[in-house]
């Protein structure tokens, strides 16, 4: 028997308050003494210093015979316990009364606790000992858990809500999705954000900008590969490819592209010699019944065939365009209307980018 005494007034008082106790039984330690807020810390003679141990816990309504005879059973002085506590802490009280706080689980009697410490590759064993004790305690317990005694093993949301009374619980859920509704102090015994149904309008949204992303990396990808039937599959029938805004820059002359089949036959010849790779990034969409106005950047490295990338010792292109688009919608997917390509940012031989150079 363990007995955690606090008193705030004179030693003296103290001393004599507790003298029936320290004569009730033999005494195996005796800690008490008056102690410094600095040394609150020392209260339960935690180690000092970081170590790896492993602790689980259960929320008992009553500890009845049967129950202290499991106990006994699994952690008396005949027991094979390969854990080092196996505690039972006394509930009730000042602890029972109900507070404005999320502190549950008040109509408890006992807390269990099952703590081992140790190297890393044992706590397999310690934990299959846990599971087996806290499954024989399962008559008693109130499906509560104690969260100041649980630890990594005990992390999913089953387990953390099961740490709250019920409306604590989608209380804590509702504040959280008001201070942190991406979850990002999620690195924890973690409550996610309270979750409230998409609306139909707000999830055809988001997947009309995964399709707009879509086309755009269609386009590109088409170019990448050199894939006639892959760019097409981007671009509308009487789609326009404005390029005049960037080559004009660089002073190459390539007129705007118009329809569907002229833009793919004069693209993929340009970059179907050339080792091409395109990245699509900060895609910005606007979405208006069935058209989207688009805006995103496009990186484009252009190397001559089997000489790249080696930009030191090679001919090469490298571009940072602005893609500026109209899409339209076909059914489930979407295509380019018109784009219009601006240069934004340039570095290499512009004469890489001339077909048949």
């Amino acid at each position: 028997m363990h007995v955690c005494i606090s008193y705030l007034g004179p030693a003296a008082e103290a001393t004599g308050l507790v003298a029936p106790l320290r004569a009730a039984a033999p005494v195996l330690a005796d800690t008490l003494g008056p102690m410094p807020y600095a040394s609150f810390a020392q209260i339960h003679n935690d180690p000092a210093d970081p170590a790896p141990f492993m602790e689980r816990t259960a929320m008992l309504r009553s500890l009845t015979a049967e129950a202290v005879e499991e106990i006994l059973a699994a952690a008396g002085p005949t027991a094979d316990c390969p854990v080092h506590f196996v505690e039972l802490r006394h509930l009730g009280g000042a602890l029972a009364r109900t507070a404005d706080n999320a502190v549950g689980h008040r109509d408890a009697q006992f807390a269990l606790w099952i703590v081992g410490v140790g190297a890393p590759d044992a706590f397999t064993t310690m934990n299959a000992y846990a599971d087996e004790l806290l499954q024989r305690m399962r008559p008693w317990s109130t499906g509560g858990r104690y969260l100041n005694f649980m630890a990594a093993q005990d992390t999913g949301v089953s387990d953390v809500s099961a740490a709250y009374d019920e409306a604590d619980y989608h209380r804590l859920r509702s504040i959280k999705r008001r201070f942190d509704p991406d979850n990002l102090f999620r690195l924890n015994h973690n409550i996610p954000p309270e979750e409230r149904p998409m609306s139909d309008d707000k999830l055809q949204l988001l997947t009309d900008h995964a399709a707009i992303a879509d086309a755009l990396h269609r386009y590109t990808a088409g170019l990448d590969h050199g894939d006639a039937d892959l760019l097409a599959s981007s671009l509308t029938e009487d789609a326009m490819v404005d390029l005049t805004p960037a080559t004009g820059k660089i002073g190459l002359d390539f007129p705007p592209l118009k329809p569907r089949d002229t833009v793919v036959g004069a693209l993929i010849p340009a970059v179907g010699p050339l080792d091409t790779s395109y990245v699509i990034s900060n895609v910005r969409a606007t979405v208006h019944g069935d058209t989207a106005h688009v805006s995103c950047y496009a990186m484009a490295q252009h190397y001559l065939p089997q000489e790249g990338p080696k930009p030191d010792r090679t001919r090469h292109a490298l571009m940072m365009n602005r893609y500026d688009a109209d899409l339209t919608r076909d059914g489930s997917t979407w295509r380019i209307s018109r784009l219009t390509i601006d240069n934004a940012w340039f570095e290499g031989d512009a004469t890489v980018l001339l077909p048949g150079d």
